[in-house]
């Protein structure tokens, strides 16, 4: 025996239709599901670059004390004000993370041109963005007494 076919009555889906229009309820889940990735790709990405620019902030700020330590101690080595600079960037992770580069130019007047860069890795879990260098320089004179 076949079941007998289903007759569907067209004014019945125009009530239907009517009422699922008028029904708000989840509106608020929906709209807070599609705002929410957006929201937090921002949000993260201000927290990426206030860090981005903190870290270039204290590469510079540590070439610049390292040059101010070198104008006081005028006798010191090369080695000696990377050691220094290492010592200021305690900031920025292991010591080892920056690269510090010291050059003495010899004559009158005598220089010491100091120089830091560091490899900035972004921390934002869903997009993945190459590796920047960050770079600060300094150059001081030294002059003795």
């Amino acid at each position: 025996m076949k079941a007998a076919p289903h007759h569907i009555n067209p004014a019945q889906i125009k009530k239907c239709a009517a009422q699922f229009g008028k029904d708000r309820r989840g509106a608020f889940s929906v709209e807070f599901a599609i705002i929410l990735p957006a929201f937090l790709m921002i949000l993260f990405g201000v927290f990426e670059f206030g860090r981005l620019m903190w870290t270039r902030a204290t590469i510079q700020y540590v070439c610049e004390e390292a040059g101010r330590w070198a104008m006081v101690n005028t006798t010191a080595t090369s080695s000696a004000i990377q050691t220094q600079a290492q010592n200021i960037a305690t900031g920025l992770g292991p010591a080892g993370d920056a690269t510090y580069t010291v050059t003495l130019v010899v004559g009158p007047p005598q220089f010491a041109d100091i120089q830091a860069s560091y490899t900035f890795t972004f921390l934002i879990p869903f997009a993945s963005f190459a590796d920047t260098v960050l770079t600060g320089r300094s150059r001081v004179p030294l002059i003795s007494d």
